[in-house]
């Protein structure tokens, strides 16, 4: 989970365009991981200082390791640069585990 910011001049457009690009080098790897976005609604405070938080997820630790190691070591890390640099700026991610207690579905 991080906060992410437009960079001046950006727009949610330009962010779907990136995730387009991101999301073909994602499925090229195999991951099975997914992206989300939280922007701000009902009740968050005025002076909040992001756009919209930005959550990976993973359905393991092992596939979050995989995809991981993709990242670091498959060159992940430059095209996410290349592909998000000059349209959002996002703070450290944080990282909480967590397990799905009901299944809603239906």
């Amino acid at each position: 989970v991080s906060n992410c910011k437009l960079n001046e001049g950006s727009t949610l457009l330009d962010v779907a365009v990136a995730d387009a690009k991101w999301n073909d080098y994602l499925d090229s790897t195999g991951s099975a991981g997914g992206i989300y976005r939280w922007f701000p609604g009902l009740g968050a405070p005025s002076d909040i200082d992001f756009d919209f938080k930005n959550l990976l997820v993973s359905s393991s630790m092992a596939e979050w390791g995989a995809s991981s190691d993709t990242y670091v070591n498959g060159g992940g890390f430059g095209l996410q640069a290349e592909i998000y640099g000059d349209v959002v700026s996002c703070d450290s991610a944080r990282m909480y585990q967590s397990n799905n207690m009901r299944d809603v579905r239906d």
